[in-house]
């Protein structure tokens, strides 16, 4: 990602999740008991081109979260890409995709 502040804005501000530490390049982020990492690059790479949503990470979130989720990302500014029913086995419930943060455009 080219916009590494935004991005940590994005995750602790609007998704809720805990920066650990932070460097010039990176920052390592907490969400339960899983982490992450957000990696500056002067040439990201997407994976998903266009609207396509094979390369993801997911969220488990009670019925009831969910759609508040969709209501408040929506609100903010974040695209609801796509709404469905989980094709995983022994997944039940609906998912919805959304980009992280795009750095904004000159």
């Amino acid at each position: 990602m080219k916009d590494l502040r935004r991005s940590e804005t994005f995750y602790t501000e609007i998704m809720g999740m805990e920066r650990l530490q932070r460097n010039d390049h990176m920052v390592f982020m907490r969400s339960g008991q899983d982490c992450f990492v957000l990696t500056y690059s002067e040439r990201p790479i997407d994976p998903n081109a266009g609207n396509a949503h094979d390369i993801h990470h997911a969220f488990r979130v009670t019925a009831l979260d969910y759609e508040r989720a969709k209501i408040f990302l929506a609100e903010r500014g974040h695209c609801h890409l796509q709404g469905r029913r989980s094709a995983v086995r022994n997944v039940q419930g609906r998912s919805a995709y959304f980009h992280d943060p795009r750095p904004k455009r000159a």
